[in-house]
């Protein structure tokens, strides 16, 4: 099966890559791609230097700094991956910038000595239609990347603005008697940030694949904060539909489990439901709702 999955990569692959981080996230995602793609992982930093030293043992990196202000301060490194929890990415990110002289020649861009931040000469309001502080934070990179490659904040922010869904992702669908909000989370990061955008008082199905792209390996689970869904009908599907449901049932959530997305769906009572689902379970869920006709009737949760 073609999932589509794969970005065409770089005609140059040997651009330096400083890495914040040394969790999961780089350790079996990012630098295992980097190694694959015949990228330049050349230094890493993170919050411990031990977690470091133990990545960069693991894939070959020849710099381990003690600490993210000595790799912001390096001028060597041409890409920066950031790869922290979201709530974090932002204040690095300002650092890196602060750092870099060309970055504080940009014409709409000044430093804040007081704060230490890179900042606006001129605010421009960011108004957008997708949900959560993450996509708030990732506007906000956006357009100061925009500003560096010569495009005018305002007109990035408009242009943001205008987006209402990313590949589905935020999307809407009337199915039946449910309206579904798809919602996309990757990692437990991704997912604490995605609950927090859930309503009390929508239904809830949960799915989880376990393929190449999502991670084969499902005890991240335990890091989700599930208990915050409690006190609602909700439903679990997806190839790994017995794994989330153990965890829900440890996290003392009723629960129905079908491994059939479609099928648990329609065990939810009518009405609004979020729909969260990790990467590949995302897109073979979004290919079923196209495909296959709406239920004539709605089975009933807990039926």
């Amino acid at each position: 099966m073609d999932l589509n999955i794969h970005s065409s990569l770089p005609r140059r692959k040997d651009f330096r890559i400083g890495i914040l981080g040394s969790g999961f996230i780089v350790n079996d995602c990012h630098l295992v791609a980097y190694r694959k793609a015949g990228f330049n992982p050349v230094a890493i930093a993170s919050r411990t230097r031990d977690h470091a030293v133990q990545a960069a043992q693991r894939h070959g990196i020849s710099k381990v700094y003690d600490d993210h202000i000595q790799l912001l301060d390096d001028p060597t490194i041409e890409v920066l991956d950031i790869a922290v929890p979201p709530r974090a990415q932002l204040d690095l990110i300002n650092q890196d910038l602060a750092n870099r002289e060309a970055q504080k020649k940009q014409a709409n861009w000044e430093f804040d000595k007081k704060t230490r931040k890179m900042r606006l000469k001129k605010q421009r309001p960011v108004q957008l239609r997708l949900p959560g502080k993450f996509n708030l934070g990732n506007a906000v990179m956006a357009m100061a990347a925009a500003s560096v490659l010569g495009v005018e904040p305002g007109s990035a922010a408009m242009a943001m603005g205008a987006v209402d869904q990313v590949e589905g992702r935020y999307s809407t669908v009337r199915r039946g008697p449910h309206e579904l909000q798809l919602l996309l989370a990757k990692n437990p990061a991704g997912w604490a940030e995605t609950l927090a955008l859930i309503d009390p008082s929508h239904h809830l199905m949960v799915m989880i694949n376990a393929r190449g792209a999502d991670g084969r390996d499902t005890s991240w689970l335990w890091d989700v904060p599930f208990e915050q869904v409690r006190n609602r009908a909700v439903a679990v599907a997806g190839e790994h539909s017995a794994d989330i449901g153990l965890r829900l049932s440890y996290a003392g959530i009723e629960h129905v489990t079908v491994a059939d997305p479609l099928a648990a769906i329609e065990m939810l009572p009518p009405g609004k439901v979020d729909v969260v689902a990790n990467y590949t379970a995302f897109h073979q869920l979004r290919r079923r709702l196209t495909a296959t006709p709406e239920p004539a009737a709605n089975g009933g949760y807990g039926a």
